[in-house]
Formats: structure tokens, sequence, C-alpha cells
């Protein structure tokens, strides 16, 4: 029978079985409406080169009506199915790419609150309840990499999807004709999530079919696998290792990823210890832990991250694998042993090899999340029934306090704060530094610069100014980068083009000789800015009556 999500939320919320769900469901309700505030007040302030991709690619798969557009080159992976796809439909109506950003990266939370509670609600509703109260807690080292640029919150919304199909697949009761759908949408989510990089076969593909596997075998304790998981393994081999096959033709044919990027290795035992202590330290400041003064607001929230990152890291991941035989539900224990095998994995490959970012970490920490849920909603009341209400008191204050303590307290790492300049901002991302504004009011709608400044500016221009990057010190050196190379095509911009660069960048003369025109201008940078360390940069802009790839000049030696 199917389940209709509003019906069944009004449903939960007059069952009168506790009254801590109830209590569950208002700091839920105010974690998600938190992050949204937070997503249309601060994207714009930590708005970057990177999130600008989003948009561009967006426009370019729309206008060429193709989901690899000819001319596009990307940097790791092939970014198919990501957050480019939520901003599509707002792009059909709005001009604002920033906007139509934040409203994409507003739809993507909403969607995944809604496959998070198709995969755990019928399940558990206190395990659906904790994870998604978690996953939208401004954890400081966590909230850029989620819900600014998205990237990383759309690999968990990946993973609850490849979960939700397991669930639906392996533990459901469906016709013939139901689970062939079932499959065909599972096939195409395998294809679409691994040529987008081998990260995601490391954290999504490999740890699944694992864990199936011996799920399977401690199921029937025998060598010989069901029907059933059988064939959903094969599904799994298949899909995943066609995925691959499409990543490597097209990165080899193409030469439209970077290779260099990818060239991952193994070190030396002496590194594997360094990273090991990397890897700590990484993991404590994912959880928003960094100096601050004891007696202080941030001291205070500090004590408390430190436990809850201890706690949900190291602590919660070996209790709940250590009594996997006392959860009844074989669903979860199949996440469970999905949870484990893809935290080794991951923590492997970033003390192991030369991946060792902060970043690799973040698929750990969302596991970390779904660990909590299941042992709240499987363990706590079986084995810990005395210390439950402490736990959902301590989700609860985490999760307000952090709420609180973002919106409020200034940090000296130019973490953004509350405060009436940004607050007259909301739903208003027009460039803070004035630098797109400016351009406009010069008439300068296509230009080169630096690679962070053309991308970030021009996303500000709502489409009216058209920047592309060039590589170090030499605007004749294109730097095609997650954007498309038919940007630079010159036929298509012959007329009247600028060069934007730092006051400090040293150009050759001949730029500024042929240059009609040469402005100034200064942006100025608000101080809680976290893409941006100085106050104030100077800029220089060279302007050019047509492309400077005409001039006989620049080009001879070239």
């Amino acid at each position: 029978m199917r389940i209709n999500f509003i019906k069944s939320i009004k449903i939960a919320k007059k069952q009168e079985v506790s009254g801590w769900n109830k209590a569950l469901w208002i700091v839920l309700c105010f974690g998600i409406l938190g992050i949204i505030f937070n997503i249309l007040m601060y994207t714009k302030f930590a708005y970057n080169s990177d999130f600008s991709y989003a948009t561009n690619l967006a426009l370019e798969e729309m206008k060429q009506m193709k989901l690899y557009p000819d001319g596009w080159r990307y940097s790791t992976g092939f970014y198919v199915f990501s957050i480019n796809l939520f901003c599509m439909p707002f792009l059909l109506f709005l001009k604002n790419e920033v906007l139509c950003r934040e409203l994409g990266m507003i739809l993507l939370c909403l969607l995944m609150v809604y496959v998070c509670y198709k995969t755990f609600y019928k399940h558990s509703k206190r395990t659906f309840l904790s994870i998604i109260i978690l996953l939208f807690i401004p954890l400081t080292g966590v909230v850029h990499w989620y819900f600014y640029d998205g990237n990383y919150f759309n690999f968990a919304f990946m993973l609850m999807i490849t979960m939700f199909l397991a669930e639906r697949i392996l533990f459901g009761y469906h016709s013939k004709r139901r689970l062939l759908i079932y499959y065909i949408v599972y096939f195409l989510a395998l294809l679409l999530f691994t040529n987008d990089g081998l990260r995601n076969q490391l954290t999504i593909t490999i740890p699944l079919f694992l864990a199936v596997l011996l799920f399977s075998y401690k199921k029937t304790k025998e060598v010989l696998i069901e029907k059933k998981y059988l064939i959903f393994l094969c599904a799994t081999f298949l899909g995943s290792a066609l995925g691959y096959v499409i990543y490597r033709v097209l990165l080899l044919t193409t030469g439209r990823v970077d290779t260099d990027s990818l060239n991952y290795a193994f070190v030396n035992s002496t590194q594997m210890v360094g990273n090991f202590w990397t890897y700590l330290a990484n993991t404590y400041s994912l959880y928003g832990i960094d100096n601050a003064e004891l007696l202080s607001v941030e001291g205070i929230q500090n004590v408390l991250n430190w436990f809850y990152c201890t706690i949900s890291t190291f602590v919660i991941p070996v209790i709940v694998w250590k009594n996997l035989y006392k959860v009844e539900n074989e669903f979860i224990q199949l996440i469970i042993r999905f949870l484990a095998i893809c935290n080794g994995l991951t923590i492997f490959m970033v003390i192991a090899t030369n991946s060792s970012g902060s970043r690799l970490l973040l698929p750990v920490y969302f596991n970390n999340i779904i660990y909590m849920g299941c042992f709240i909603g499987f363990l706590s009341h079986n084995l810990y029934i005395k210390y439950e209400e402490i736990f959902l008191i301590c989700v609860m204050v985490i999760a307000v306090s952090n709420h609180v303590t973002y919106q409020v307290v200034q940090r000296e790492n130019n973490n953004l704060h509350f405060n009436g300049h940004i607050m007259s901002t909301l739903f208003d991302p027009s460039d803070s530094t004035g630098l797109a504004q400016f351009l406009e009011e010069y008439d300068l709608t296509y230009g080169y610069s630096d690679y962070f400044t053309s991308l970030r500016t021009a996303s500000f221009t709502k489409g009216k100014v058209r920047m592309v990057a060039f590589n170090g010190s030499d605007p004749l050196d294109n730097d095609v980068d997650m954007i498309s190379g038919n940007w630079y095509d010159v036929e298509t911009h012959s007329g009247k083009c600028f060069i934007l660069v730092r006051e400090e960048t040293v150009l050759p003369d001949k730029y500024y000789e042929l240059a009609d025109e040469i402005l100034a201008f200064t942006a100025n940078f608000n101080k809680s800015e976290v893409t941006f360390l100085n106050d104030s940069i100077n800029y220089k802009i060279l302007v050019f009556d047509k492309n400077i790839h005409l001039y006989n000049e620049l080009t001879m030696n070239n």
C-alpha cells in the first residue's frame, strides 16, 4: 500500500507514543528552516569559482540538450547527477544565477528529507528524525561543503537514493512489473553516479556490493547466494562497471578531464603515520572545533562538538557493530555493514594514499549520522533504556546550540555572523563587492580574468557579462577547467573586451600600450566573508576595442 508522505507525518504527530517524538519534530522543523535561512543568507558570501560551475554547466546542458555538452571541460569527474540538475528548473525562469543556485540547493535539501523519509520512516520514526536533525545542523567545518558548495550534500543524496532503491528491491514485496521498474531506475542511477568519478565507486557501489554479499552469506551460512541477492549483485556490478567504462572512454577519447588530479598513489609507512594524525585533525575540524577561549560561547560549543565528534565517530559505530546481531531489522543490518565497509575504505584511502584532504572525510561524516540514527532507533531503547532520554536530549542540544552559535557568534576564522548588514541582503544575492555592477555600468560584457574572479563575478551579473579565465599572467593562455571551451570563440566575441586583474599583477607592456582605456576599481569585502582574507582588493581593468586574440602584436609570439 502506498504511503502518503504528508498524511503519515500528520498521523505521526497525532500519536501520543512519546513526548520526545513531538520534541524531535519541532527540532527537525527548526533545523530545516534554519538551513534554508543560511543558504539564502550566506551563500553569496561564500560564492566562488567552484560554485559557479553548477549554473554554467546547467545552462550549457540546457542550450545543447545534452548531459555531456560539447566543448565542456571537467576537473576530476563528469558532473552529471550533480547540483547543476537541481538549478535547471529555476534557470528556465530566472536570470539570477546565484539565486537559482540557492534555490537548487534548497530543492536538493527538501528532496533529501523526502528520500530519507521513504527509506527509514517505516522502519523507525526515531531513526528518520535523528538522521535528518543531525544532517541539518550547521557545524562550521561541514556547512560550506554541504549547504553552500553542495557537492558533498549531493553525494549524500546519491547515497540515500542508493539505499532507498536497495531497500525497495531487496526488502519490499512487489509485483514483477514494479520490481522491474525499480531495477531499471537502480541501473540508470548507478550509471549516473559512477561516471561521476572513481570516488563514488569506492564510497557507494563497492561497499554496497560487499555488504550485500556479506549479508547474504551471514543469512544463509552458505556460499551459495540466494537468487534475489545474486540478481541484485549482478545489476550492481554491471551498472557500476558500465558507468566506469563511460567515464574512462569519455576521459580518454575527449581529454575533458584533468588526469593529473587523478594520479593517486600509495605512500610509505612514515607518511602513513603523518596521514593518520592528519586524519584525526581533519575529523575534528569538520565538526567545527577550532581555537577559541574556553570560557566563551565558542569555547563551550567546542566542548559540545568535541564530545559529539568523539561519540559519533569513534564510539557509536563500534557499539552498533558489536551489537549488530541484536538488530532484528534486516535492512538496517545491511545498512550497518555498508557503513562499516564504506568508512573503512575511505579512511584507508586518506591514510594510505596521497589523497588526505579533509573533504574526502565528508562521506564518513554522513555515514556516522546514519550510524547515530540506527543506534537511537534500534539499540538505545533495548540496550540503554535508562540513558535513552539523555541521548535524545544531547541530539536536541547539539542541533539547537549549533544553529544559535552559527547565527550569533562572529568567529575570528571568517565565519559569517548574524548582523543587520547581512540581514538586509536576504533574498538579494547581488555581488557584495560591486565589481559586477561596475562592469555593467561601463558596458563591459566580455573579458578575461583569473579563474576565481572570472567565474564568480560573471555569475553575479545575471547573464549580462561573460568572463573567461586565463592561466598565470598571460591573458592569451586559456584556462579551460569547469567551463566551456566554446566561450573562448573569437568570432562570437570579436567586439570590445577587457582584461581584469588585481592591481599588483604585472602584465607585459604591450597590453598597456594597446589598451584604449585603463580603469581602476576597489572591491570592498565584508570582513566576515569566508572567501577573502582582505578587507579590500584593488583591481585594474584594461579595455580593448576588439578581442585580444585578434591583435597581431599580442599573438605573434604565442
